[in-house]
């Protein structure tokens, strides 16, 4: 068999699937993977069949932490103290849950980049993008639901140093009418006031 190194610092071998007779998707054999070069002593491998009936199977070595741990590192960090979890007797088990998640995470990636050749770390920042629109959506329509659809509206500058806004006056242009609009569909709520007459004033 025949090993090559990519740029990634990952092997790759081709064997034909008669050679792998216990490898499918659900049950992976690492036997076939073991026998690769002597300065990579730890393996984490992905098995897929392609077009020609061989089995690919990707091994990367793991004596240290890879792309795909790093970015599962920091989409799920750890807790820092016990004081974050509830209860604070839990932590080591808070943790452990973590650690579980980050390894899904970090093959959830691996198997993207090798299936649909999805680079992990644009996967990963398209993915952090989504999840700022869709905060900052929502802080719009909080903003939004404190302002219009109150009979005593909140004080713009309290709203704007809640939302990390700045200035109060960031906060009277913050929603739109759509926004408005949203949260009265959302809640089926009546808006205090018409969208689009935002008050001037604190």
């Amino acid at each position: 068999m025949e090993w090559t190194r990519d740029g990634a610092n990952r092997w790759h071998l081709i064997q034909p699937s008669a050679a792998l007779p216990s490898m499918n998707s659900s049950s992976l054999n690492p036997s076939p993977c073991q026998q690769a070069p002597n300065d990579s002593p730890k393996w984490v491998f992905i098995v897929k069949s392609d077009e020609l009936r061989q089995y690919r199977c990707t091994v990367a070595p793991m004596a240290a932490t890879d792309i795909y741990d790093d970015l599962a590192a920091l989409a799920l960090p750890l807790p820092d103290s016990p004081d974050q979890v509830d209860p604070p007797e839990a932590f080591d088990d808070a943790c452990d849950a973590v650690r579980e998640r980050r390894i899904a995470h970090a093959a959830q990636l691996r198997g993207a980049e090798l299936g649909d050749n999805q680079d992990p770390l644009l996967t990963e920042l398209a993915q952090a993008s989504r999840a700022r629109a869709a905060a900052d959506e929502q802080l719009r329509r909080l903003v939004a639901y404190g302002r219009e659809f109150q009979r005593r509206p909140y004080p713009l500058a309290d709203l704007a140093r809640a939302a990390g806004l700045g200035s109060h006056s960031s906060a009277r242009t913050f929603y739109s009418e759509d926004t408005v609009a949203d949260v009265a569909r959302l809640t089926g709520a009546t808006p205090y006031r018409r969208p689009g007459n935002n008050p001037t004033t604190a």
